[in-house]
């Protein structure tokens, strides 16, 4: 299969009851690609997604985006190809990452967020399946950082007077649940500071290679070991309770002070 005449599809990578993601090639420039194709009566949320790297595209720690439309009843999009995920990393290295590692995640991670945030969107979903590497072949703890699945990001301003949209109540849950926000939680609108708390969860289960409540399925167990966290017998560095205590303090339409999250990296 042929996308747009030019993108010769190769091996699947990934998938769900929506649609595949495969490896393909740039026939025109011999180059490696990313395509997804999402059945066309479930467009929408692709559309969505393509609408969000528009905006994204170029940005620090976003996957560049080469084209999107439909072909052979699909609708495709076309974007940069990178490496492993952080999930597969952490299956690969013993289920955990140095602090220094660990750090430059954060760093990147962190000027990532706030490029995204300035453009008027939240992702949702911080999770390390969601961030796609790539590393240099000549210095291994050198990881550099791409968000990726923006399905579920969200309009948290107003794009033409980049007003904050109002608190919303009871609204469905969004997220994963080892690395939602404990807004999330409890059906509160997300903001900015919740995609920081989801980063903060990802970056001790990097550092850990779990969380404490990640076994359970339970989601009130999950909400209220997340209220207790840490526990007393979880060694984790200072600096990252830092993290959660400033996203957890936040109002919902204050921004976070990013430049103070670097600093306590």
């Amino acid at each position: 299969l042929q996308i747009n005449g030019k993108y010769k599809l190769a091996d699947k990578i990934g998938g769900g009851s929506q649609g595949d993601v495969f490896c393909a090639w740039n026939i025109l420039l011999g180059a490696e690609v990313t395509v997804k194709l999402w059945h066309s009566e479930l467009g929408r949320a692709l559309k969505h997604e393509y609408h969000v790297y528009k905006s994204l595209t170029g940005g620090p720690g976003i996957p560049h985006l080469y084209w999107f439309g439909t072909d052979y009843g699909f609708h495709a999009m076309v974007t940069e190809h990178l490496g492993s995920s952080l999930q597969d990393l952490v299956s690969q290295s013993d289920h955990k990452f140095s602090i220094d590692v660990v750090t430059g995640i954060g760093l990147q991670m962190i000027t990532c967020l706030e490029f995204m945030h300035a453009c008027n969107f939240i992702h949702h979903d911080i999770k390390p399946s969601n961030i796609l590497t790539r590393i240099d072949v000549n210095n291994m703890s050198s990881v550099t950082v791409y968000l990726i699945d923006f399905g579920r990001a969200h309009a948290y301003r107003d794009h033409k007077t980049c007003c904050h949209l109002c608190c919303q109540e009871h609204v469905p849950f969004v997220g994963t649940n080892p690395f939602a926000s404990v807004n999330a939680h409890t059906s509160i609108e997300l903001s900015c500071h919740d995609d920081i708390e989801s980063l903060t969860y990802m970056l001790i289960f990097l550092l850990n290679g779990s969380l404490p409540w990640e076994h359970s399925a339970d989601l009130c167990e999950i909400l209220q070991a997340k209220l207790d966290f840490p526990p007393l017998t979880y060694n984790i560095p200072t600096a990252f309770l830092s993290f959660l205590e400033h996203a957890q303090m936040l109002s919902f339409s204050a921004k976070p002070d990013y430049k103070l999250l670097q600093r306590l990296l």
